[in-house]
């Protein structure tokens, strides 16, 4: 993974535990779990509620669906533990 990318990952993931709102807790979720990147699918799924676990992309995809995508069996198991 590029560096960029994984700074926007981090930073997008360390921004939600100021202050949630659902758009910019929910890409950093789909971003995180695309990439395998457990550290940022932590800080996201502490700062999401449990029931966002269940929501979809514009395609359909769960956060579940992209871990599961991109082979992150890290990433998979603690979507699995938190509920999803």
């Amino acid at each position: 993974m590029c560096v960029c990318m994984h700074t926007c990952i981090h930073v997008c993931a360390s921004s939600v535990r100021l202050q949630c709102k659902s758009a910019i807790c929910w890409y950093a979720m789909l971003l995180s779990c695309a990439t395998g990147d457990l550290a940022a699918v932590q800080a996201a799924l502490a700062a999401l509620p449990g029931s966002s676990l269940d929501e979809r992309d514009d395609e359909g995809r769960a956060p579940l669906h992209l871990a599961a995508a991109g082979g992150h069996v890290e990433a998979l198991q603690a979507l699995l533990a938190a509920g999803a």
